[in-house]
């Protein structure tokens, strides 16, 4: 906030969890696909259950998930996020524990559906930047820096098209869990389910409730306490749990940077 106009800050802010949402029509599809990479004995399992064929895509879907919300809870950069209803014989969190009771028949998931042809326009991009700056290479073959500057835009691009890859979001998020384990209760994040991560372009995880810290911090004035210095001088109102959510916030980045070297770039 610092460096970019207000307006810019407003803008970036929405591909967080504002960004422009796809059709429906695209996450059935997604979620056609989703049953298609199932293993063999959850697909059949699913299928029998629901008395059809095994390749009733649409009513095995039906079946292990009752209730799909078409309008999707939050839409992001690359994925955008729907709510569901999962059936409780499927539902195995992968973190290494369960984050809810499994005693109800089905059990709220998210569903994370990626946005139609987002690696190709990642990919499109990053090719015609570094196809500019070889132009540079060619044109000053002496330097130095537009070839540092276009080895680490090949490097930027392969890892960025990764994070548009959901099966590589699991693995992140299992290896996250590994490093935190110690911590549960005071640091969480989705699990993947069992079966359910081996899809590109939808990621089925454990629903976890929380607040953005940018929506906090909007609403701490309204419960917050005023404070004032031994001279009588006016703070900024603070609220009661300020202290302990930046201090939990700072040791968990500290952990990731200087103890794991993996650092999960989207907390909120």
């Amino acid at each position: 906030k610092d460096v970019l106009p207000e307006d810019a800050n407003a803008a970036f802010a929405k591909l967080q969890d504002d960004a422009p949402v796809h059709s429906v029509l695209h996450t059935r599809r997604c979620l056609e696909h989703l049953v298609d990479t199932l293993p063999w004995p959850v697909r059949a399992s699913a299928a029998a259950d629901a008395g059809v064929d095994m390749s009733d895509r649409d009513g095995i879907l039906r079946h292990i998930f009752p209730q799909i919300d078409d309008t999707p809870l939050a839409s992001g950069s690359v994925a955008q996020v729907h709510r569901a209803q999962m059936r409780a014989m499927f539902y195995h969190p992968m973190g290494g524990y369960a984050s809810r009771s499994t005693t109800t028949p089905t059990v709220p998931v998210v569903l994370k559906v990626r946005h139609p042809r987002v690696r190709e326009r990642i990919e499109g991009d990053f090719a015609l930047l570094i196809q500019i700056v070889s132009l540079f290479v060619y044109a000053f073959p002496a330097s130095t820096f537009f070839r540092s500057l276009e080895q680490a835009l090949a490097q930027f691009a392969e890892r960025l098209s990764l994070q548009a890859d959901l099966r590589q979001e699991a693995q992140n998020l299992l290896r996250f869990h590994r490093h935190f384990r110690e911590w549960r209760g005071t640091v969480t994040a989705p699990q993947p389910l069992l079966g359910f991560e081996r899809c590109d372009d939808v990621l089925v995880e454990t629903y976890e409730r929380g607040e953005s810290v940018g929506k906090w911090i909007a609403e701490m004035k309204s419960s917050s306490v005023n404070a004032s210095t031994e001279e009588g001088e006016s703070l900024e109102p603070c609220h009661p749990l300020g202290p302990s959510v930046v201090g939990r916030g700072a040791d968990t980045y500290l952990k990731m940077l200087l103890s794991d070297r993996f650092v999960h770039g989207d907390l909120h």
